[in-house]
């Protein structure tokens, strides 16, 4: 089976949407990161996680109410029940949040390790 990681750096590089990114969250991305945001709109990765928009990780503190620019976390997929995948930038690794708990509960510096899989 591809890894998703491996599914989205065949993904073509959108730089407009990058640089969008990379000046919101005061950053530079990492390569995988770029073609994570490069994506199409709503890309179902499985029944349980999908990659969020531009929109969405853009306004992403508005529309989940959590300062995802102040933690330092780019936000690149919804895992259901108020959790998603983030990119913790300082610490350059992958993470899964609760948007309610405002709560960091997992990481892993594979994305892979952190989705949820079919069964």
């Amino acid at each position: 089976m591809v890894s998703f990681i491996e599914k989205a750096r065949k993904w073509q590089l959108k730089y407009d949407i990058v640089s969008d990114v990379e000046k919101v969250y005061g950053c530079e991305l990492p390569d995988d990161i770029k073609h994570i945001v490069s994506c199409k709109n709503d890309e179902f990765i499985s029944k349980w996680a999908r990659v969020l928009s531009v929109e969405e990780i853009l306004s992403a503190n508005e529309i989940m109410q959590i300062d995802f620019i102040g933690k330092k976390l780019v936000p690149l997929l919804d895992i259901l029940d108020n959790d998603f995948i983030a990119y913790d930038i300082e610490h350059k690794k992958y993470v899964s949040i609760n948007i309610v708990e405002d709560m960091v509960f997992d990481s892993s510096e594979n994305i892979d390790d952190l989705i949820p899989q079919d069964i």
